[in-house]
């Protein structure tokens, strides 16, 4: 798991705000997850 520092986890809110939407270019270790898959920001969470 990665930890991301206070301040990485403050611009990745500002960047991604609720209601962003966003296409998933790849992902590793996560099966079902194709790439192209669109979503909604709800939140960023404490852990980024």
């Amino acid at each position: 798991m990665v930890i991301y520092s206070r301040e990485k986890v403050a611009r990745l809110r500002e960047q991604y705000p609720a209601g962003t939407r966003i296409c998933l270019n790849s992902m590793d270790g996560e099966a079902g997850m194709p790439q192209g898959l669109e979503g909604t920001v709800q939140y960023v969470d404490d852990a980024g």
